[in-house]
């Protein structure tokens, strides 16, 4: 076992500079390589391969290009479900952002409406607010169904023209 373990250590030293090179070549991240050559190494000194220090050469390399290989599969996903969620986060932003900018045009539309003559105001209330129909709105308030109609009209005639002016 001690054997085995100066043989390794003689490997490290002597193979080392050139496991990491051509790491550095399938990489192209100086850390990344470092990473998968210790990796390498250290799957080598919990349980070294058997074999003449040549085999144990051949095994390091491909150890090493499996574990570097592995952490770009993994580093790939990472940056994949980063965009993923930077996409959902942009997303909750632009509904938050979108909400805030429709509850301000609601509220400026009513207070636009409270403007209004207070016949138009009260059928465009009861029709947008109070979803009733032009006739329900006659009967309740004892109009005739083209005087409804009208004023729904006009009232939305004027809010046209005010929120047009506004923008």
């Amino acid at each position: 076992m001690a054997e085995q373990a100066e043989e390794l250590a003689t490997l490290v030293e002597t193979i080392g500079p050139q496991l990491r090179r051509f790491l550095l070549g399938v990489t192209k991240d100086v850390h990344a390589a470092e990473d998968a050559a210790q990796a390498a190494f250290a799957k080598a000194v919990e349980k070294p391969p058997e074999g003449p220090p040549e085999a144990l050469k051949a095994w390091l390399f491909k150890v090493a290009l499996n574990e570097a290989l592995a952490r770009r599969r993994s580093d790939e996903r990472l940056k994949a479900a980063a965009k993923n969620l930077q996409w959902l986060r942009m997303t909750e932003t632009n509904h938050a952002a979108s909400r805030i900018e429709q509850r301000e045009t609601a509220d400026r539309i009513q207070r636009e409406i409270d403007q209004l003559p207070e016949g138009q105001q009260l059928v465009v209330r009861k029709r947008l607010t109070e979803e009733k129909t032009f006739a329900q709105i006659a009967a309740e308030e004892g109009l005739p169904l083209g005087t409804v109609l009208t004023r729904m009209r006009l009232g939305l005639e004027r809010l046209r023209v005010i929120l047009k002016d506004g923008d």
